[in-house]
């Protein structure tokens, strides 16, 4: 397997960091919000190791990826995307999203010229989540935590203190970064459901039963809206399987690209 190698591609003016692990089919990888490529190495590996090229970039505003200028919109990282897969010459390639990054690549599906063999969401988060009690608890903390980090003395400590409450809650702090503050709030409120049913090459749905982040329900509302969604419900797996349970992410993944390619060599006339 070839060993992971660390690039960069310039789109729209954007730099886009991108990792690159083995030789194969092409799979990418969309991450989610917050998190980067280097927290799906250990998914990455795996299907890597099976014979496939995996590609994952930083989406703009993660990892060593740029900024996006001003307040963005799912639409803009998809764009973004697209001019990845044209700039990089990438070709029948399967598209894989979690989370954030799962709605990214639903709109792409949809809506892009772009050819792609397969569609893979995992958690996609495309609309608005139900706000729960650990979102409650979860906001009391960081305001909490923002008012205790201003005071005099402790307040040298802000940098660290935001960056420990981002891996407590998961949430995003971006205190020095007005469009990427106003980007999490504008794409956190994006319904996407009305275009899915323009999604038509072949698409599997992989979610976590434990998932309190994007739930189940909204899983089963994805496969119903997309023609011939095939679904794989992941017993015991939460929202973050990538650092839980990477290695069946990975051979669930692989499964679904076997499964599409048999598909589409019964359908191939002799």
């Amino acid at each position: 397997m070839r060993r992971m190698t660390q690039k960069r591609v310039t789109v729209n003016g954007l730099t886009i960091a991108y990792r690159v692990y083995g030789t194969g089919p092409t799979v990418l990888i969309l991450h989610g919000w917050p998190s980067s490529s280097e927290r799906w190495h250990l998914v990455t590996e795996c299907i890597a190791a099976k014979g496939f090229e995996v590609i994952v970039p930083d989406l703009p505003g993660f990892g060593d990826s740029d900024d996006p200028p001003s307040q963005w919109g799912s639409k803009d990282y998809a764009t973004i995307i697209e001019g990845c897969i044209r700039d990089l010459k990438i070709k029948n390639v399967t598209l894989f999203g979690h989370s954030f990054g799962g709605k990214v690549a639903a709109l792409i599906a949809a809506n892009s010229k772009i050819q792609l063999k397969q569609l893979i969401l995992s958690a996609a988060a495309i609309k608005p989540a139900r706000k729960h009690l650990l979102y409650y608890a979860t906001f009391i903390i960081t305001k909490t935590a923002k008012v205790v980090l201003r005071l005099p003395l402790i307040n040298k400590l802000e940098p660290l203190g935001y960056r420990i409450i981002t891996h407590i809650t998961h949430m995003p702090q971006f205190q020095d970064r007005p469009a990427m503050k106003a980007t999490y709030h504008a794409v956190v409120k994006e319904d996407i459901r009305k275009q899915l049913a323009n999604i038509t090459i072949p698409t599997t749905i992989i979610w976590g039963d434990s998932d309190k982040t994007t739930p189940l329900s909204m899983g089963r509302e994805v496969a119903r809206l997309i023609p011939h969604a095939q679904v794989h419900i992941l017993k015991g797996v939460g929202h973050r399987a990538n650092t839980s349970h990477p290695q069946l992410i990975a051979d669930t993944i692989v499964a679904a690209i076997g499964a599409s390619a048999s598909t589409e060599k019964q359908a191939t006339p002799t």
